[in-house]
């Protein structure tokens, strides 16, 4: 179960939010909201959440603000505003997604479906069959993408039993390669 608030100074959008959690996503448990920046800082400290769905532009302040007073936490964000021009700033708080009013039924679905992913992987590094990890570097010359992977394996070390924690594809320049390696 996904512990969650929502931040939203809106009554009938925080309404129309929870209904859609409660309709499409029961792994997420609602377990408080708020309705301005300051009710929003007392609610995390109080309740601790794993998500928070937070709105932008609240009655007193921008949901920023809220990050900047309770700084990063062990929580996860979804933006859901009207305003897109703050989707970089969000992604530069490390928001999980960014979901655009009104609230998509199957983005609202995927973007919980991060979070439970997210949620899966951490418990399984932390677990203690995760004892030894391996970073896998693989580049493709002929287009300079490079893939990193982060690769647990079990408690012998053997990799007999591989679990993919991160995957990443990047561009990097032409000529960084033979320096990075060599």
């Amino acid at each position: 179960m996904i512990r969650a608030i929502i931040i939203d100074d809106e009554s009938r959008a925080r309404s129309a939010l929870k209904q859609e959690i409660t309709l499409n996503c029961p792994e997420v448990m609602i377990v408080g909201e708020a309705d301005s920046v300051q009710s929003s800082v007392e609610l995390i400290k109080k309740v601790v959440p794993e998500l928070i769905f937070l709105d932008i532009q609240l009655s007193d302040g921008l949901g920023f603000h809220i990050l900047e007073k309770v700084g990063n936490e062990d929580y996860q964000i979804i933006f859901t505003t009207a305003y897109s021009e703050y989707a970089i700033k969000a992604f530069k708080t490390n928001a999980l997604d960014y979901l655009l009013k009104p609230i998509d039924s199957e983005e609202l679905i995927a973007a919980v479906a991060k979070v439970s992913q997210k949620k899966t992987e951490e418990a399984y590094y932390q677990s203690s069959s995760a004892k030894c990890c391996r970073l896998e570097y693989r580049a493709a010359k002929e287009n300079y993408f490079t893939y990193l992977r982060w690769i647990v394996c079990d408690t012998n070390c053997r990799y007999n039993s591989l679990q993919l924690i991160r995957e990443l594809q990047f561009c990097i320049p032409k000529g960084w390669q033979q320096n990075f390696i060599g």
